[in-house]
């Protein structure tokens, strides 16, 4: 059995909700309306160049405004409170934690927009078990991207054999196990424990 030494981490999904959705619900979005957003912006090349750090946040009301303008004011709530669109899960900090307790190191490699980065990583207690974060909104890369990748282990002296990768996208997980990881793919807290257990991951 491999011994593994480093664990890495994406954000979206696995230590924080982004809750689309929920969200624009919260805002008093109409189900219709929602669907229409997730497939019209959330969906979009545009959200894929703010992930990138091409494009910044500052654009997005007057660049959908351009496209979709019966819904200006419906534009402008969803870009005002964006900073609301994504919540970190309970169990994120308490399983860092554990994590580092058992002698790991920690590493985070997210596709994140640097503005909402900046305000997150601020908020998001679990950071502060990290060893290392690569944001993509920084380092105009994204998963899954090989070069994103590199980066990380360039940047912190990371042996891709002696680490484990966490993602909720399949093709993600693929592309660091070209390198050498072992991948996991997450569905859920008690999956990734299970799978730790058999990878010879013991954490309390």
């Amino acid at each position: 059995m491999k011994e593994y030494r480093n664990i890495i981490f994406d954000v979206g999904g696995v230590l924080a909700d982004f809750r689309y959705r929920a969200y624009m619900k919260d805002l008093g979005f109409t189900p219709e309306e929602i669907e229409f957003f997730v497939e019209n912006m959330v969906m979009t090349q545009f959200w894929k160049d703010l992930d990138r750090g091409i494009i910044d946040h500052a654009e997005a009301p007057a660049y959908f405004k351009e496209r979709m303008p019966e819904y200006a004011e419906k534009i402008d709530l969803f870009w005002e409170h964006i900073e609301y669109i994504t919540l970190p899960y309970d169990y994120s900090e308490g399983l860092l934690k554990s994590i580092k307790d058992a002698g790991y190191n920690i590493y985070i490699l997210s596709n994140y927009p640097k503005r909402l980065s900046d305000i997150h990583w601020k908020r998001f207690t679990f950071n502060k078990y990290s060893d290392g974060t690569v944001i993509s909104g920084y380092e105009l890369m994204l998963k899954p991207e090989p070069e994103f990748y590199q980066l990380l282990f360039d940047r912190y002296n990371i042996n891709p054999e002696e680490s484990i990768f966490i993602d909720d996208r399949q093709d993600n997980v693929e592309a660091s196990e070209a390198f050498g990881v072992t991948g996991i793919v997450f569905t859920g807290l008690d999956d990734l424990l299970k799978r730790f257990a058999e990878l010879g991951v013991t954490i309390k």
